[in-house]
C-alpha cells in the first residue's frame, strides 16, 4: 500500500518513527451460521519509539549499519480511519502495542522494513469488528531519499 515514513534519531540506538499510510485490515463477521470475511482499505498512521539492538554487533561482523540497518523492539500508537461497507462505520480506531522488527536498507536506498507484534484495540462498543487484542504484521518496501548512508560506529 503506498504511504511515507520518516525516522529522527534520538540517540545512538534509538529513533522515532513517524508513518502515514493505507492499510488493509482483513475482518471477519458471524452472523447466525455464516461467516462473512472483508478487506478494508483504512487511511492509518502510526509512531513509533525504536530501541535497536544490534547495531554495534552488526558493524563488528561488517555487516552493513547504514540508515538503522538493524533490529529492533518499539512500543507503538497507531490510528486508523477504516472505510465503510455494509457492516462498518467510519469510526477513527486507536490502538497501542508492542512490535519487535529488522529494517535493512542497500546500498543504492532501496529498504525493507518487517514488523510483529499485538497491538490492544480502544475501541466504541459498536465496532464489534476488531477484537481487543489484534497481531501486528506489516511489510514496508520502499527508498530511502535524502542524506547519504552511513555506517553507524
Amino acid at each position: 500500500m503506498p504511504g511515507v515514513s520518516y525516522e529522527q534519531k534520538i540517540t545512538n540506538n534509538q529513533t522515532i518513527h513517524l508513518a502515514a499510510f493505507m492499510d488493509a485490515a482483513f475482518l471477519s463477521q458471524t452472523t447466525n451460521d455464516h461467516t462473512e470475511f472483508k478487506v478494508l482499505f483504512a487511511p492509518s498512521c502510526s509512531v513509533a519509539f525504536r530501541n535497536y539492538y544490534n547495531i554495534k554487533k552488526r558493524y563488528q561482523k561488517g555487516f552493513n549499519t547504514a540508515s538503522n540497518s538493524a533490529n529492533y523492539f518499539a512500543p507503538v500508537y497507531m490510528g486508523r480511519y477504516p472505510l465503510s461497507d455494509e457492516f462498518t462505520d467510519h469510526e477513527w480506531v486507536n490502538q497501542i502495542g508492542a512490535i519487535w522488527g529488522l529494517q535493512r536498507t542497500g546500498s543504492k536506498g532501496f529498504s525493507l522494513d518487517l514488523s510483529l507484534g499485538a497491538a490492544y484495540t480502544f475501541e466504541n462498543p459498536d465496532l464489534s469488528y476488531y477484537n481487543p487484542i489484534e497481531p501486528i504484521i506489516q511489510i514496508a518496501i520502499g527508498y530511502k531519499l535524502g542524506h547519504k548512508a552511513v555506517n553507524l560506529y
